[in-house]
């Protein structure tokens, strides 16, 4: 008994160490923050063709900033267009469809402050309207919105104006078939976050498919599902192996 109870207290002491260690690393890691380089690295991610063969061709893009809290930092990173709010719907670009140049991939990048280690997420409603006939660019229930989850997307530590945070981006996208040279009108409108403060978005819309949907550092949907299961498989495993030395 007085060795378990040794064991016990020597297992507290070691996990208090470990988890004074943590915060200890986080502290300083809060306190130097991300450089610039990776900033600019997940902020200025670039586009890319899924077929090298065709190149995409920009439509139009747009930055919006949704607070006025970014540091000094950003200067010169972030050059947005307009200021938007939660639940504004703003305009990403109208044009007349050129249906010989393929798909029209709508491309949103997603930045917010995060409030919680899980659960974190925000959400990008999509419009799409032919302006002479707006029904007949109807979209797809499975295409009119956008996720985005904290626990994916690329996350740096940052220097807000106020306070240190927690910065995740992410980007994800839709391609769609519009008619043929019709007139479009494409817009967006920022859902109300869960644990999130969203800080900016930018949205290009282009012709063609762009090859990586992530930024550096985030982690696609179809990844995040491996790395689950191959979670679930290994404590699966350990349990069986605690199960049979009983």
């Amino acid at each position: 008994m007085a060795n378990r109870a040794a064991r016990g207290l020597l297992s507290a002491r070691t996990s208090g160490r470990w988890a004074f260690a943590v915060l200890a690393c986080l502290s300083a890691a809060t306190a130097l923050g991300a450089t610039r380089e990776e900033l600019e690295a997940v902020i200025n991610a670039p586009l890319l063709s899924a077929d090298p063969a065709k190149p995409i061709q920009i439509i139009a893009a747009n930055w919006w900033v949704v607070t006025d809290g970014l540091s000094d930092d950003f200067k010169g990173l972030i050059e947005p267009d307009h200021q938007v709010k939660l639940g504004d719907s703003v305009v990403v670009g109208s044009f007349v469809v050129d249906g010989s140049k393929g798909p029209v991939t709508l491309v949103v990048d997603y930045a917010a402050s995060v409030k919680a280690l899980t659960g974190s997420d925000g959400s990008v409603r999509i419009g799409i309207e032919c302006m002479g006939q707006p029904l007949k660019c109807a979209i797809p229930a499975n295409k009119s919105v956008l996720m985005y989850h904290a626990d994916l997307m690329s996350r740096l530590l940052i220097k807000l104006k106020d306070s240190a945070a927690a910065l995740a981006i992410g980007r994800d996208a839709f391609s769609y078939r519009l008619p043929a040279d019709e007139g479009v009108r494409v817009d967006i409108t920022l859902g109300t976050p869960h644990k999130l403060d969203p800080l900016f978005v930018k949205a290009w819309l282009i012709y063609g498919e762009n090859a990586a949907e992530v930024v550096p550092g985030q982690t696609s949907q179809s990844n995040a599902i491996k790395l689950w299961v191959g979670a679930g498989i290994v404590g699966l495993f350990l349990l069986w192996r605690r199960l049979i030395r009983r």
